[in-house]
């Protein structure tokens, strides 16, 4: 209500201004008629142009703010439906009360002989502590140049749900001292969004003659893979 008074009074106004420069120069309007014409239709097109300037920035920047808010709003989303693996590290052997006998994995930290190697057994839980449903689970072992393509034992994980992968890790033996190794496990999965993500375990390992040990393990977060 007070933009419409304010915008009448303002209109009123103008038309007062206008009205009185009329009267007062009346007969100089008449002399110079043409060139005020010429004069007033610049100042038209200089007007309109940029009227269409400003609508133009007006319409960008709605559409950044749109596009903007609607980015907000999918990643509020995703969010609220992002899972999150966390490992944990325990010992297996062979035979023990597990079903089978053989493991989810076999693993190798290099390129070792079988006739001079060292190896263990390991248990490695997953548990989805995130938001939303894990699904199409993967991994991959990288150890130094080497790359494997490696299977969980499950493919989907419910929030708060776990499955347990067993897996055999081999090495050379070291020549006389204890050594120390690096890897990691990264975990692909989707959300049921259908949104990537990629998960890393870092583990660390100490070699001595007749067997091996995890001495460390880190989880990262989950990287949102656009």
């Amino acid at each position: 209500m007070k933009d419409n008074v304010r915008y009448y009074l303002t209109l009123i106004g103008f038309l007062a201004v206008m009205a009185v420069i009329l009267l007062l120069f009346h007969e100089y309007l008449e002399k110079y008629s043409g060139a005020l014409m010429v004069l007033i239709t610049f100042i038209y097109v200089v007007a309109t142009v940029e009227i269409c300037r400003a609508n133009i920035k007006s319409a960008e920047a709605t559409r950044e703010q749109l596009v903007e808010s609607k980015r907000q709003f999918d990643e509020t989303k995703r969010l609220e439906h992002m899972p999150y693996l966390q490992a944990s590290f325990g010992e297996w052997k062979t035979g023990d009360e597990h079903s089978s006998c053989l493991p989810d994995m076999w693993l190798n930290i290099n390129h070792h002989s079988n006739e001079n190697d060292v190896s263990s057994g390991m248990s490695m839980d997953i548990t989805n502590i995130g938001l939303g449903l894990a699904v199409n689970l993967k991994c991959k072992w990288v150890s130094g140049e080497m790359t494997a393509d490696k299977h969980l034992s499950a493919t989907l994980l419910r929030q708060a749900d776990r499955c347990t992968s067993t897996f055999i890790i081999s090495t050379d033996k070291p020549c006389e001292k204890t050594q120390f190794a690096k890897a990691a496990l990264v975990i692909c999965f989707d959300d049921f969004l259908g949104n990537h993500y990629e998960q890393t375990i870092e583990v660390s390992f100490e070699i001595h003659q007749d067997y091996l040990t995890l001495v460390h393990y880190r989880t990262e977060m989950p990287v949102y893979l656009k």
